[in-house]
């Protein structure tokens, strides 16, 4: 009876033992990628075992603090998609590099949709990578460069793009009809709500891609009204980018400061349509301060900012817009669209900071002249 119970005991203290192992989180994975020196019939969990394909990153489960890390120099002729990653708000999935050299290039083959696509992930970081989708047909529909896209997923959080160098996607140029975007959020609307709690574009420079720079698909009408919130577009370049730049849509409290958006030219005589260089639309409280836009070049419209309708709160301030065919600013709400989809415009203030801003011309909309020289001295551009 008593060998019985100690039995008994060592078997539930097996059992404890065995469930607490059990419990612990697993370890985080490091994985490497080269596409000169790789093998993808390696494990790629160190350098030396390094995997050749980005192909072999789509079927990982990522999870709170894996990496996956491209070996500097390398040169990928293939499409990259990040499917499902999972980090953590401690320790996001981080897709970035190692080695020494030039960023990691991603040339997406002819015919791609996109070059990188992030697909239902969450707590995630991609940096540092240089990518490009040019393709044959210029009349492609939807031709991105990175693509981050929700699909019955619901509520998305922390997605980071830093230091990615974008440039020649080559996208149709057509406004609203399939246009093309360096850097776009989308979703499906057909039976989830999908929305982004926390996104970041910080330090990316975007050349040479047509049309669009930043965009974002949201729900975004007022009887179905859930926009993204804790969104940040930071200190980015775009060059060359002939339609609209960054393109707020369906965000709360957006803050967009210190970017430039430079050489918007328009050198397809209009195809493109009305754009601007900076604009919330069907977004509020977006705050965008503290960036310089010129050269906005389009047949109409060819402000450096707009404050669009559908949006209610927006501060535009402390910005410096030049050499713009459109002028500065343009507030747009005709009072037309249906109460379920508009929200007007109010609350828009429309001052470039005390002192800026000479003069308001409104037979147009638009806003023009400036103090240029103490918008030199903020920037610190005297002399």
């Amino acid at each position: 009876m008593r060998r019985s119970l100690l039995l008994i005991l060592f078997t539930g203290l097996t059992l404890v033992i065995s469930g607490a192992v059990s419990l612990r989180k697993p370890q985080a994975v490091t994985y490497y990628i080269d596409s000169a020196a790789g093998n993808d019939a390696c494990d790629g969990k160190s350098k030396k075992q390094a995997r050749k394909s980005l192909s072999r990153v789509e079927n990982l489960s990522l999870s709170a603090g894996d990496k996956v890390l491209l070996r500097r120099g390398s040169v990928f002729h293939e499409m990259f998609v990040i499917d499902g990653a999972l980090g953590s708000k401690e320790k996001p999935v981080l897709v970035s590099t190692y080695g020494k050299g030039e960023k990691p290039r991603i040339i997406a083959p002819d015919g791609s949709q996109q070059a990188v696509r992030i697909l239902n992930c969450s707590f995630i970081t991609v940096e540092d990578l240089d990518l490009s989708n040019l393709g044959t047909d210029s009349e492609m529909r939807d031709r991105i460069g990175v693509n981050v896209h929700l699909q019955d997923y619901g509520e998305a959080f922390d997605t980071v793009l830093k230091g990615l160098d974008i440039h020649d996607v080559n996208g149709r140029l057509w406004k609203g009809e399939g246009a093309g975007v360096a850097i776009r959020f989308t979703m499906n609307k057909d039976s989830v709500c999908n929305w982004w709690n926390g996104i970041r574009i910080e330090g990316c420079t975007i050349r040479r891609c047509s049309r669009n720079g930043v965009t974002f698909s949201a729900n975004h009408t007022r009887g179905n009204y859930h926009p993204h919130r804790h969104v940040v577009i930071r200190e980015n370049l775009l060059e060359g980018v002939p339609g609209d730049g960054i393109h707020v849509v369906g965000c709360d409290s957006a803050l967009v400061e210190y970017n430039v958006v430079r050489d918007c030219g328009d050198p397809w005589g209009g195809r493109h349509n009305a754009s601007a260089c900076i604009w919330p639309w069907s977004s509020d409280h977006t705050v965008i301060q503290f960036n310089e836009v010129s050269g906005s070049r389009t047949t109409w419209d060819a402000q450096g900012f707009d404050a669009d309708y559908n949006g209610l709160g927006t501060v535009i301030r402390y910005n410096y817009s030049h050499d713009n065919d459109g002028g500065f600013l343009l507030i747009c709400d005709d009072g037309s669209a249906r109460k379920t989809f508009s929200a007007g415009n109010g609350g828009s203030r429309k001052a470039l900071g005390k002192g800026f801003l000479r003069e308001v011309r409104t037979a147009t909309g638009t806003l023009t002249t400036v103090d240029r020289k103490k918008i030199d001295r903020f920037f610190g551009r005297e002399g």
